[in-house]
């Protein structure tokens, strides 16, 4: 589940993306931390939708050219509760979308 969730990030970067920007994941181990990244230079995401995207079926204004059923972001949301992780939504300036995943590290004795 946790790889269909990174891959749905994936997908939507590159789906609402021009096709020679850059797509970027990055993975940081900060303090008890781990923190996956998806930065795109895409369509962006409007500021009173971000609330929203999460939510089953619900497909934003400026996404419907795209194809989708808008299950996607809620799946990855419902995943990465499951695994007690968040999921935060952020504006790549000057163009795009950041989505933030963070998980508690485990300590194995």
């Amino acid at each position: 589940y946790f790889s269909m969730a990174i891959q749905n990030l994936i997908d939507n970067a590159l789906k609402y993306s021009e096709e020679d920007s850059t797509v970027k994941v990055q993975v940081m181990r900060k303090n008890k931390y781990l923190k996956i990244t998806v930065i795109d230079e895409g369509i962006g995401i409007p500021d009173f939708e971000k609330n929203r995207i999460f939510e089953r079926f619900y497909r934003s204004e400026t996404a419907n050219s795209k194809k989708g059923f808008g299950l996607g972001l809620s799946l990855v949301q419902t995943v990465v509760k499951q695994m007690n992780g968040s999921i935060k939504v952020k504006d790549n300036k000057p163009r795009g979308t950041i989505f933030e995943l963070k998980f508690k590290l485990l300590h194995l004795e």
